[in-house]
Formats: structure tokens, C-alpha cells, sequence
């Protein structure tokens, strides 16, 4: 079934059907999409997509009428007039009153808001735009006083109630990607447009575009966006929300942000799900008067100025363009220095939870217009304001996400709420793990890893390093995080895809190494190349280290085992040993002698004495040292004794630089064995591919996402006591 056709379906009352000639219907009308969303519902006859084009344009003309001579001839005759309309508020200091204008008919001179209409919903009108459904009148001129006109009633738009539970179960009708595809569809744009080179990029795309929403979906998110133009981020916050308030000034003030003395009036972050500080690079505040009460604000939620103090749920974002290369990416890291003074001290710049990469987002064209049925927009921006209040989705994250205990508070907060906001978004139909199978309790769990905390941690680690540059007393590592869910003793059973044969061959001397059940191991990278190993080859190869050391602590935690890798950052580690190319690596005799080589060499270079000492200064309680190696060649790791304590040191070549080959390496260090050919048995081979055919220990190359540690392999590392019948075959096996 066609997506257009999936989302009439599932929401046979609350879908709109979009194409391009249904904005003729509102030719003369300056509405935003959220509003044309709701019309557009409202006058469909049924669920036929057919609109009722006469009744649209009457209601058009009576109550969102934009005649400025009918609507002033209406006022001066002693009528009362009512519109729906858009208005914009402004606070007058000097005089203590509250005026509004309507630009789309030209009333822009001597109106007013009544003083008691102002007081009941202090906290629905603020200075700037606002839309609802206004009743206005004329006074006459008395004296020398001028005639001026007054809103005497006010009722903010929200002609939609939301039910959670039927939305939730319309959502189960969808699979992942198309209820991503929905989300976006209901944006306004095909999803099609967000195709990469690959599904990987294709998600990472998607996925971008719709973090814009967590600001929309979880309260208090604080968001940093940086791109090209033209990617719509003016127009989406502009047009799909009315609980958004886009700030375009290009200044701004206390009055006009948090508090007004004067008015008594608050400002949009008072009122709104979320203020949007737009073209950010070129604002300009006004007074220090900003600085200080948003600096808590972003901390807390609390705002106090002067004799005023409230507390409140909106989220802060900022975005604007930045230069980009040919390739439309960054020139540098260095994304604070495009902030305005304010938001470049570290102790502001930590208060944002995560970074949007606008620059993966494609430019969008006359040709993104989506065009089939997706979900009215006004109504799923009410399920959003409405889901912001439900703290389960929170409470799962509690339940399933483990951390390092060391971690940063401010960190953890960060990588909770966006987990959180993306689980509203993609998974609003699972609150909890109850009643949950445990083949569907998997595959969410596996979900909600990819696309709700790895893309939590990847933009708070932004942040993070955004704030390293500005200060170094933060480090730019971030804690670990995984997923943790599972009974101790719990066999993860065989993967669901197939591994094929182990490419590359590995030579180890595992007698000496010691188990991994859990606790602080510190990892040391040195590089090793004939000529210089280019920075962006060490980023990649340390990534590549890191998402390898992110997934073993996964698989402990699956075992229920504490497991944090510490990377080194001695400034020595970070050398480049100039060393000879490798020996003739595809002789069968070859047996590792380079790599005996390299460690040989390496060890004029460290002291296993010093780098256990650095252990104990680290609070860790092993060492380990990752040599990667500019060249092919094929892996190796052996133990280095000093005072009864063991160091690992394994090699890596540059044709060996998957994930699953660094855990593998990894793993055998602490005990884990080869459980392919040649020193296994054939009946054990057989075995293994059988039942773990992605066994790490077993397959390494594949990606490490596909990966398992079997139950043999977490008994030999020390994860799990449950020792099962069919060890035997392998801890007799005899090795040739």
C-alpha cells in the first residue's frame, strides 16, 4: 500500500489530501500551513478529498476576511467585527498599554487590547505574532481624544482536541520508516527528496530534518542549527506550529523576550513550547539584562527579573547560516564563533542539549512538495504540545539507558532529553516494555539505540566539544551510554543475519591475558607509518575505536556488566612511530613477525610500568594499547607482564579497520577465544556458524551492528557464570 493511501487509512478524519493547486484556494490569504491544514480538513467532504470550495471561500470572506474598507466601514457604522486572523502585539512602555494590528487588512493605528483581556491570557498573548479568534469595536472620538478601535474578546486558535490513544493506535499501523516518512510527509515535503547515496545516508538525512521537531515534542530542549540556506528553517517553524514563536528582530530586549515591567506582560518564553532566535549570527541584544535571567532559565526552567519570577516549559533554539565549502560542509568545528557574545561563554554554550547539522539536510526545491494525504498539521502539532506533557517516555529512558556513573550531569540531561524527544516522535505507541514479546522487545530496543540515543549522544557531543574549544577545563569525550535491559544470565541466542567466512587471520597468545567482567579499561592508541598518518585518517581510525569500545560495553551491559573504556590522552599517544612497511604479509608462513616487529619498536617508546601507573592515576582497572598500523597486514595481540599485572597490546592494519575487527582484537585480550579455524575442531566451527553465525570471535566482518558476543564468549570474558554443556567442545579443543 502507498503511503498517501496508509496515512487515509489510519487517519481516516484527522488527514488532509495536499497538491500543489490546493494553494489557488487561498490566493489573497497570507496564512501559515498550519492554518490552511485545519481549513483545508475542515471543508473536505468526508474522506473523499473533495472540498467544499464554496463553503471555503465564504468562510474565507466572513471570518478571515483581509477587505480593509469593508472591515473599517463595519467598525465606524457601530458594528462589532470578528475575525480569525493573525495580530501582532506590541507593549507601548511610555504609555503603559497594550496595542495590536492586523497588517493583513491594514489596521495598523489606534487599536488596543482591553487591559482585562490582556490579564486573562497573560500567558497566551505576548508581543509579536499571535493568531485566535478576535471581536473588535469602534470609540467614537470625544473631544480632543481620537477615535481608536478595541478587542474586547479573545479566544486563542485551537479548534482541535487531541486523543492520545487513538493517535498512538493509528501509529502502530505504520512501520519505522514510513512513520518517518509520514512525519515528514505531514511537513509538507516528499520524502523522497531526502534519498542519499545509501539507506544510511538516506536515514541520516530524515532524521535531521525531523530533529527539528524536538523542540516541539519535549519541553525545555535548548538546539543550536547551522546550515546553508534554503533548507526551510524559517519556513517550518513559521508555518507548522502555533505553540512556535520565530524571533527574526535581528535584536531583542528583556521586555520583548522574558518579562515586560511596564505591561505587565510576559514574553514568548513565558508562553511558547519553544522560542526560535532566528539568523542568530547577526543578533544583536539589546541590554545585560538578557544574559543573566536566560542563563538560568536554560539551566533550571526558572526566570527572575526584577520583583518577577515564574518558571516555564519552552525550549530555546538558535539557527542561522554559516559558510560552507564547495562540498557544503563546515570549513571548521569552531561553530560557537558564528554566535553572538552571549552564547560564546562555555557556561551558556553547555545549557544547549544538542546541535543540529543543518548542512545534511538538502536544499529544497518546488519539486519537495509532497503531494497524497498525510496528517492535518494542526492537529499533529496539538499531539505535540500534548505529548510534551507525559512522563513515561522519560521514565522508559531511565529504565533501558545506562551510563557512566561519572558522567556529567549536565550530559546526561542532555542525551535523556533528546532520547526522549525522539522516542515521542518516532514511538509515541510504547511507553514501556510491558506486554512487549520478546522479539518486538528486541527489535525496539535495537531501534531505539540507532535512531533515538545514538542520535542523542552524536549532537550533544557537538555541544560538548563546541564547549572544549571555548573552555578547555571540559573534556570533548563524552560518557558512555547503552542500552541495558536484559536478565544476568540472558543468552542473546544467534543473530538473525548470516556471517559469512573470516577474511583476515589472527595469531594470538591469550595465556597470560585476564577476564573482562566489568569496571574501567584505559586504551592508549599509538600510530605507526612509514610517513605522516594524516589527522583526518587518526579521527577516523579513533571513531572507529570508539564505536567498537561503545559496542562491547553494550554487550556487557546485556549481561548485566558495567564496562567503560577510557581513552588515553597523553600527549605522547598522539605521535605518529615512523617505522618500515610490513613484511611480505601474504606468505602463508607469514605468523605476525611484523607485527612482533612493531611491538618490539613500540616498546622504546612506552613503559608498561609508566602506562600502569597512568592507569591507577586514571581510576581504571586494566590497560590495553591499540597500535594502528598505516599498512595491510593482519591482526595480532599479545600481553606484557610487569609486576604481576598484565598489559594488552594489539595491532591493527589499515585493511583490518572495521569495528567488529577492533573488538575482536579487544575481546581477545581479555580472555576470549577464535572460534574459527584452524585450532578449533571442525565439529566446533560447525557449530558456532550454526548458531552464532555472527559471533565476533566467530565473524568480524561484517558491520558491528549485526554483531553478537555468545554466550561461550561472555563466560570466557567473565560476563556471565552460567556455564552451558557445549563449552566443553571448545575449552578441550586442542589448538594446532
Amino acid at each position: 500500500m502507498k503511503l498517501s493511501d496508509k496515512i487515509r487509512e489510519n487517519f481516516p478524519q484527522l488527514s488532509i489530501l495536499q497538491n500543489k493547486t490546493r494553494e489557488d484556494l487561498f490566493v489573497g490569504h497570507n496564512l501559515p500551513a498550519f492554518i490552511k491544514s485545519y481549513l483545508l480538513m475542515r471543508f473536505t467532504v468526508g474522506n473523499t478529498g473533495v472540498i467544499d470550495v464554496a463553503g471555503l471561500k465564504e468562510y474565507l470572506a466572513d471570518k478571515m476576511s483581509n477587505d480593509a474598507g469593508l472591515i473599517r466601514s463595519n467598525l465606524l457604522a457601530g458594528k462589532k467585527v470578528n475575525l480569525t486572523c493573525r495580530f501582532y502585539v506590541k507593549s507601548d512602555l511610555q504609555e503603559g498599554i497594550t496595542a495590536f494590528t492586523i497588517s493583513d487588512v491594514e489596521l495598523g493605528a489606534n487599536a488596543y487590547i482591553l487591559q482585562s483581556i490582556v490579564d486573562e491570557n497573560a500567558e497566551a498573548l505576548c508581543d509579536g505574532e499571535n493568531w485566535g479568534n478576535i471581536t473588535m469595536e469602534y470609540v467614537e472620538p470625544e473631544g480632543r481624544k481620537k477615535g481608536y478601535v478595541n478587542m474586547i474578546e479573545y479566544r486563542p486558535f485551537r479548534p482541535l482536541s487531541v486523543d492520545l490513544d487513538y493517535y498512538i493506535k493509528a501509529r502502530q499501523g505504520f512501520s519505522l520508516q514510513e512513520w518517518i516518512d509520514t512525519i515528514i510527509a505531514t511537513m509538507g515535503y516528499n520524502p523522497s527528496v531526502f534519498e542519499g547515496k545509501d539507506t544510511d545516508d538516506t536515514n541520516r538525512r530524515k532524521m535531521e530534518f525531523c530533529s527539528r521537531l524536538l523542540i516541539a515534542i519535549e519541553p525545555r530542549v535548548n538546539i543550536i542549527e547551522f546550515g546553508p540556506k534554503g533548507t526551510g528553517k524559517s519556513y517550518l517553524y513559521n508555518n507548522n506550529s502555533k505553540y512556535f514563536r520565530l524571533h527574526n528582530n535581528g535584536s531583542t530586549t528583556r521586555a520583548e523576550l522574558i518579562y515586560n515591567r511596564n505591561t505587565k506582560q510576559y514574553g514568548p518564553l513565558k508562553t511558547y513550547d519553544g522560542l526560535i532566535i532566528d539568523e542568530i549570527t547577526t543578533l544583536d541584544i539589546k541590554d545585560n539584562e538578557v544574559s543573566s535571567p536566560l542563563k538560568g532559565y536554560m539551566e533550571d526552567g526558572k526566570v527572575t527579573t526584577g520583583n518577577v519570577s515564574f518558571c516555564s516549559e519552552c525550549g530555546i533554539g538558535c539557527q542561522g547560516n554559516i559558510p560552507l565549502t564547495d562540498q557544503l560542509l563546515p570549513y571548521d568545528t569552531d561553530y560557537y564563533r558564528y554566535l553572538p557574545g552571549i552564547f560564546r561563554a562555555s557556561a551558556i554554550m553547555d545549557r544547549f542539549h544538542g546541535f543540529i547539522e543543518g548542512w545534511k539536510i538538502p536544499r529544497l526545491s518546488v519539486g519537495s512538495i509532497y503531494e497524497g494525504w498525510a496528517i492535518n498539521m494542526e492537529y499533529f502539532s496539538e499531539i505535540m504540545h500534548s505529548l510534551r506533557k507525559c512522563p513515561e517516555y522519560g521514565l522508559l529512558f531511565d529504565k533501558i539507558v545506562t551510563y557512566d556513573p561519572s558522567a556529567d550531569l549536565r550530559d546526561v540531561k542532555a542525551v535523556k532529553k533528546l532520547a526522549t524527544a525522539y522516542s515521542k516522535l518516532l514511538f509515541p505507541h510504547i511507553k514501556s516494555l510491558d506486554g512487549l514479546t520478546e522479539v518486538e522487545k528486541q527489535e525496539f530496543l535495537d531501534n531505539y539505540e540507532k535512531y533515538c540515543l545514538k542520535p542523542a549522544i552524536e549532537k550533544r557531543s557537538i555541544i560538548r566539544l563546541q564547549c572544549h574549544l571555548l573552555d578547555k577545563e571540559y573534556k570533548p569525550e563524552m560518557p558512555s551510554f547503552y542500552i541495558t535491559c536484559f536478565d544476568d544470565e540472558k543468552s542473546l541466542g544467534p543473530s538473525i543475519t548470516d556471517g559469512g567466512e573470516r577474511v583476515s587471520s589472527t595469531t594470538n597468545d591469550t595465556s597470560n591475558n585476564s577476564p573482562l567482567p566489568e569496571g574501567r579499561i584505559l586504551i592508549y592508541t599509538l600510530f605507526l607509518s612509514e610517513d605522516e598518518f594524516e589527522i583526518g585518517e587518526k579521527q577516523r581510525r579513533m571513531k572507529l575505536i570508539e564505536e567498537s569500545q561503545h559496542w562491547i560495553e553494550k554487550q556487557a551491559a546485556q549481561y548485566g556488566k558495567k564496562l567503560t573504556f577510557v581513552n588515553g590522552t597523553n600527549g605522547l599517544f598522539n605521535e605518529t612511530i615512523h617505522t618500515r612497511a610490513p613484511l611480505d604479509y601474504d606468505n602463508p608462513d607469514y605468523n605476525g613477525i611484523d607485527s612482533n616487529n612493531y611491538l618490539g619498536l613500540t616498546r622504546e617508546h612506552y613503559n608498561v610500568d609508566d602506562l600502569l601507573s597512568l592507569k591507577e592515576s586514571e581510576g581504571c582497572d586494566k590497560a590495553a594499547l591499540l597500535l594502528m598500523v598505516d599498512s595491510a597486514g593482519r591482526s595480532y595481540c599479545e600481553w606484557n607482564g610487569a609486576n604481576e599485572e598484565f598489559m594488552g597490546t594489539a595491532v591493527i592494519y589499515a585493511d583490518n579497520n572495521l569495528e567488529g575487527v577492533i573488538a575482536h582484537e579487544i575481546l581477545h585480550l581479555f580472555s576470549a577465544d577464535d572460534l574459527y579455524a584452524p585450532y578449533q575442531s571442525d565439529e566446533n566451527v560447525a557449530f558456532i556458524k550454526e548458531h552464532y553465525p555472527n559471533e565476533v570471535m566467530y565473524n568480524d566482518q561484517v558491520p558491528i551492528d549485526n554483531l553478537i558476543v555468545s554466550p561461550y564468549t561472555a563466560w570466557k570474558v567473565g560476563w556471565t557464570n552460567k556455564k552451558e554443556d557445549w563449552f566443553d567442545n571448545f575449552i578441550n579443543s586442542e589448538r594446532e
